[in-house]
C-alpha cells in the first residue's frame, strides 16, 4: 500500500451499517464481523470517498493539531487490516494530490470531536457459522428460491 493509493469498498461481499459511535462491517464471504471505533470511523467514511492515506492523514493532522507520529502509523496499519480482510479494495488509481479545503476540515472538526483517537479494527469470528448457514448467498443471479448451479447442495 503507497500513501497515494484509493480504495473502494468490496461491494461483493462487504455490508457495513454506521451506529454513530461505531461502524459494523460484516464480510458475507468469510462469515466475520468487525468493529471499527476511534478515529477509524472518520478514516472508514473518507477511504469510502476515495480519499488517499495521504489525505487521510492531511486532514485529520489539520482537523486535529497535535496529532503524533504514532497516527500516521495507525492509519497505514488500519487500512492495510481493512485490506487484507477483504473489506477494501485498491480502486486501482492514485489520489491527485487536490487540496483539502479549511472548510471541509472545520466540517470535520466540528462533526467528530470525539474522534482523536487511533483508529480501533477489531475482528469477531463468533458468528461465521451462522452468517455462512445463510441460504441467500446460495441463490442465483435471479434470487430466490433459484439457487446456484454451483451450490453443495445441487450436486
Amino acid at each position: 500500500m503507497e500513501l497515494t493509493d484509493t480504495f473502494i469498498l468490496n461491494n461483493s461481499d462487504i455490508l457495513f451499517e454506521d451506529f454513530d459511535d461505531e461502524i459494523v462491517a460484516i464480510n458475507l464471504k468469510s462469515g466475520y464481523y468487525y468493529s471499527i471505533n476511534g478515529s477509524g470511523i472518520l478514516i472508514w467514511e473518507l477511504l469510502i470517498k476515495s480519499f488517499s492515506p495521504r489525505q487521510i492523514i492531511k486532514v485529520h493532522t489539520n482537523a486535529f493539531p497535535g496529532t503524533d507520529t504514532e497516527f500516521e502509523q495507525s492509519v497505514k496499519d488500519f487500512i492495510t487490516g481493512l485490506e487484507s480482510e477483504g473489506l477494501l479494495v485498491q480502486s486501482g488509481e492514485e489520489d491527485k494530490n487536490a487540496e483539502i479545503s479549511e472548510d471541509f476540515v472545520q466540517k470535520i472538526r466540528s462533526e467528530n470531536k470525539a474522534i482523536q483517537k487511533l483508529p480501533v479494527f477489531e475482528k469477531y469470528t463468533d458468528q461465521q457459522e451462522l452468517l455462512l448457514l445463510d441460504p441467500i448467498h446460495e441463490v442465483s443471479d435471479i434470487g430466490w428460491p433459484d439457487r446456484k448451479e454451483d451450490s453443495p447442495e445441487n450436486e
